[in-house]
């Protein structure tokens, strides 16, 4: 199974990053929607979640 560097964003422009694992990109973007722990955030404000993307893949 593939580990996928999935990258969202709250509207108000907090950005986090998150490794998660799945077959294809396409999952990857699924399980985030459920999986998603808020835990690495890359730039901050900001209230909901969107612009999911995969940005890398290990």
């Amino acid at each position: 199974m593939a580990r996928f560097l999935v990258r969202y964003t709250h509207v108000e422009e907090t950005t986090y990053e998150q490794w998660v694992e799945a077959v294809n990109s396409d999952e990857a973007l699924e399980k985030i929607n459920d999986e998603a722990d808020f835990k690495e955030i890359v730039e901050v404000q900001g209230v909901r979640m969107k612009d999911f993307e995969v940005i890398e893949e290990d």
